[in-house]
């Protein structure tokens, strides 16, 4: 879509797969073993702070980076994550095909995405 990836912080120690390869191919980089921490701005996203985990994934070891970006993404793996939709106040519903809860309308000026396939 013509959006520069800035990195991707993956909770993964070794994480493989085609969407993996994909972003490895883009020239993305891939931070595993990373979470995001904290985020800053006021009105809109200026930056993201990643750490590094321990083995355990449980806790950040100390190494923290910060990383300018105007938009923080987050994926819930295969279950769409909609916690945030729902807290800007828009609606979920429940999707028989997918059997899962999916978005379904926007009360603010946000995007959800779902996707179909890899």
């Amino acid at each position: 879509a013509g959006v520069a990836v800035a990195a991707i912080a993956e909770l993964r120690l070794s994480p493989t797969g085609p969407l993996v390869e994909r972003a490895r191919e883009a020239g993305i980089g891939i931070l595993a073993g990373w979470a995001v921490v904290d985020s800053h701005g006021g009105r809109r996203v200026r930056a993201a702070d990643v750490g590094r985990l321990d083995d355990t994934g449980e806790a950040v070891t100390g190494d923290v980076r910060r990383i300018d970006c105007d938009l923080v993404c987050v994926s819930g793996g295969w279950s769409p994550v909609v916690h945030l939709m729902s807290q800007s106040r828009g609606t979920v519903r429940f999707d028989d095909e997918r059997a899962c809860i999916v978005p379904d309308k926007s009360f603010q000026e946000e995007r959800s995405a779902v996707q179909d396939t890899l």
